[in-house]
């Protein structure tokens, strides 16, 4: 399966990218770009992997992404200049169906260690045409 995941271009949490909630060792002038966005996706649209029913949690050898990029913009849709101005890219990987779990909104979480990278290009607030035969 095709996953999309949002994370930073050069910031590294235990040796992969980044993402924008956790924003472990991004630079403090790009994790302040960010500012809110954490409480405003603390709602039933944006849930956490703990308070989606079908995820129930994370693992610490799991990172969130999406099944398509059209739950990503979706799920992104109000922070999209934040996210570009901060250095966040779109990660597109392949992951092995037993090392991933697909929650509501098309949120999905993954083994680290499973995935393979197919490539990554800085975050644009419409980023469908990038991968357009995905």
């Amino acid at each position: 399966m095709k996953v999309w995941r949002v994370a930073h271009s050069t910031a590294r949490s235990y040796d992969f990218p980044s993402g924008p909630y956790t924003c472990r060792n991004v630079p403090i002038e790009d994790y302040e770009k960010l500012t809110g966005m954490g409480w405003r996706h603390s709602d039933a649209r944006h849930p956490s992997p703990q308070a989606d029913p079908d995820l129930n949690t994370i693992y610490d050898d799991e990172v969130c992404g999406f099944a398509s990029l059209d739950e990503l913009n979706n799920w992104f849709e109000d922070f999209g200049d934040r996210l570009a101005s901060a250095g966040f890219h779109i990660w597109e990987y392949e992951v092995p169906e037993f090392s991933y779990r697909v929650g509501r909104f098309g949120q999905v979480v993954f083994k680290k260690e499973s995935a393979v990278l197919i490539g990554h290009e800085p975050f644009k607030a419409v980023q469908l045409s990038l991968w357009a035969d995905a």
